[in-house]
């Protein structure tokens, strides 16, 4: 079984290889899942996400915080 952190690297979501996702290649990934969204709002999400959960990673997210973003903002859209 593949595990989903291999997923992430295979499809290149973290372009850096850094284990982390920025606010440009979380852009580019929702666009590869169907969400075409401006920058002002993908940065407004990890802010948000960055205010209710603070990390030491701020304005970028691990694979886990990257699916509970998605979880909980696309689930609004």
């Amino acid at each position: 079984m593949v595990s989903r952190y291999k997923l992430f690297l295979k499809f290149q979501i973290d372009k850096n290889c850094d284990g982390y996702i920025d606010l440009a290649e979380l852009k580019d990934a929702l666009e590869v899942c169907g969400f075409k969204l401006p920058g002002w709002k993908v940065r407004q999400m990890v802010e948000d996400f960055d205010r209710k959960y603070p990390s030491v990673h701020q304005g970028s997210l691990s694979f886990d915080e990257f699916e509970k973003v998605l979880s909980v903002n696309m689930t609004k859209a």
